[in-house]
Formats: C-alpha cells, sequence, structure tokens
C-alpha cells in the first residue's frame, strides 16, 4: 500500500572533470571571433583567450590553468562545435 508521505529523493549530478585541461574546447558551438593570443604566447589561469559568439552572445572564453599556448587549431572566423579543440595549452 503506498504512503501518503513525500519520498525523499536525492539527485547526484555527474562531477565535470577536464581529461585534459590543456585543450580548450567551446562549450557551446559557435563562430570564433578573435583571439586574444598567439602561439607561443605565455598565460596564466584566467586570461582571455579568445571570443567565441554563440546564439547571438559574444562569450570571452578563459584559460583554465597557466601555461604557452602550444597551438591554435581554427583561424578566426571559423565555425566550430563543442567538440572542437580549439587551442592547445602546455
Amino acid at each position: 500500500m503506498p504512503s501518503d508521505k513525500p519520498v525523499n529523493k536525492q539527485i547526484y549530478r555527474k562531477v565535470y572533470i577536464l581529461a585534459d585541461p590543456g585543450f580548450i574546447y567551446p562549450f557551446i558551438p559557435g563562430t570564433i571571433i578573435s583571439y586574444f593570443v598567439e602561439k607561443g604566447d605565455v598565460v596564466k589561469k584566467g586570461d582571455k583567450l579568445f571570443i567565441l559568439e554563440a546564439m547571438k552572445m559574444n562569450n570571452e572564453v578563459m584559460s583554465p590553468i597557466d601555461g604557452v599556448v602550444k597551438k591554435i587549431n581554427f583561424p578566426a572566423g571559423k565555425r566550430v562545435s563543442k567538440n572542437d579543440a580549439i587551442i592547445e595549452i602546455e
């Protein structure tokens, strides 16, 4: 027989852990408007890397780690998907 009391259910979210924080992916598909860095630049955590236009908004993407920009994989003006590694930092 069912109880009239509400059931307490806890919802657990899966923790998002970057497999390799040196690969910078867009959080949403969009177009790269411009870069703030070039190959060989030293960046610190929180530095601006590039502007991604998505859903009619310009989003500044920041570096999650300290390091050196190893590679920029797409030119400005290129449309990218969520699974594209835009910048590599080592």
